[in-house]
């Protein structure tokens, strides 16, 4: 999907971090200098020189198929935290805020991983239907 905003008539399409690009899922999550500097701050340290050539669907696919999961998720989260901005910047009129928008993100990436390690802890093998 190349524009957010082509299925709302009237709806300004230029992104509402930088108002420098039109907004597109690649913009907002890869391309937005705001974008950038969360997942650059963030302990991922990920740094995009040459940001116009990254595609948000490649992009995810190799935080699945060539990172660990603990790197997806953290990708995610962060994404999930900055699309959250986006809305509150677009809807609600609110400004964005870097270290907030990081700290969301990890915010939520801890609260996933403490519930993986919950689950894992009081995990029971299930009980087999097999006899023996």
């Amino acid at each position: 999907m190349s524009k957010i905003g082509k299925f709302i008539e009237g709806l300004p399409t230029d992104c509402k971090f930088c108002y420098c690009e039109e907004e597109s899922v690649d913009h907002i999550f890869l391309r937005c200098p705001v974008a950038q500097a969360v997942l650059f701050a963030s302990p991922l340290n990920l740094g995009l020189t040459d940001s116009t050539s990254v595609h948000g669907k490649q992009f995810l696919s190799d935080c699945v198929t060539k990172k660990s999961d603990d790197y997806f998720y953290m990708v995610a989260c962060l994404f999930w935290a900055i699309w959250k901005a986006r809305n509150a910047v677009t809807f609600e009129s609110q400004k964005h805020n870097i270290g907030s928008i990081l700290r969301e993100g990890l915010f939520w990436y801890k609260e996933f991983d403490d519930d993986c390690l919950q689950i894992a802890n009081t995990a029971t093998a299930p009980e087999s239907s097999y006899q023996t």
